[in-house]
C-alpha cells in the first residue's frame, strides 16, 4: 500500500509543479506584455508562451481531477466491501 501512497504523492507533486510552472509562464507572459504597452522595448511576444502557460495548468488541473476521482473510487468501494 506505501508505493500506492508514493505514486499518488508524486503524481499530485508533478500536478502542482505543472499548475505553478504554467501560472509563472502566465505572470511572466504578463510582464513582457506590461513592459511592451508602457513603451518599453518590442520583445515580439510569442503566443506560443501562454499556449504553453495554458497547457500545463489545463495538464495539472485534469491530473488533479483525475487523482481526486480515483481516490473517491477507492474510498467507495472499500466502504462498500
Amino acid at each position: 500500500m506505501s508505493e500506492a501512497k508514493g505514486v499518488n504523492r508524486f503524481f499530485h507533486g508533478f500536478a502542482t509543479a505543472a499548475m505553478g510552472l504554467g501560472i509563472l509562464l502566465g505572470l511572466a507572459w504578463l510582464a513582457f506584455w506590461g513592459l511592451e504597452a508602457v513603451g518599453g522595448p518590442d520583445l515580439r511576444m510569442p503566443m506560443r508562451l501562454l499556449q504553453s502557460a495554458g497547457g500545463l495548468i489545463l495538464i495539472g488541473y485534469i491530473l488533479r481531477l483525475l487523482l481526486g476521482a480515483s481516490a473517491a473510487q477507492s474510498r467507495i468501494t472499500r466502504e462498500g466491501a
